[in-house]
């Protein structure tokens, strides 16, 4: 039996992420502020995205290196959850999310390494994610 969270969130690929983001930022596009952080060495859009109002302003990471999807996975998780005020992927309540909205600002960067080139790059000599 697959989870749903497994389901909905796991974004492993640039295009899943493109589409999965796409989806919960055209959701909530009053909750969630999309920002291009930099360009990477081959001039491409690197994405942030900004939520909440508050003065204690938060940066979240995730992918760190290109093998290491979770960190992607989880914070397009926490942006639908905190965007819907529901634990992702349930029907449960998160009631803390408009109180976290309201006293943080969250900077979240779902890819350290440059989209496009640090997802195709290799690991152990295998390649990754192929265009």
């Amino acid at each position: 039996m697959k989870s749903n969270l497994v389901e909905r969130y796991w974004v492993d690929s640039p295009k899943l992420f493109e589409e999965r983001i796409k989806e919960i930022v055209d959701l909530h596009p009053n909750k969630i502020e999309v920002f291009e952080l930099c360009k990477n060495n081959l001039c491409q859009s690197v994405p942030g995205f900004r939520m909440g109002r508050g003065s204690k302003h938060v940066f979240l990471l995730g992918r760190e290196h290109g093998h290491e999807p979770v960190g992607t996975c989880g914070l397009a998780a926490l942006m639908e959850g905190l965007a819907e005020a529901r634990v992702p992927a349930s029907v449960q309540q998160f009631s803390e999310a408009e109180e976290i909205l309201d006293k943080l600002t969250l900077h979240m960067f779902p890819l350290k390494e440059s989209w496009k080139n640090g997802l195709n790059s290799t690991f152990r000599g295998k390649v990754l994610f192929p265009s």
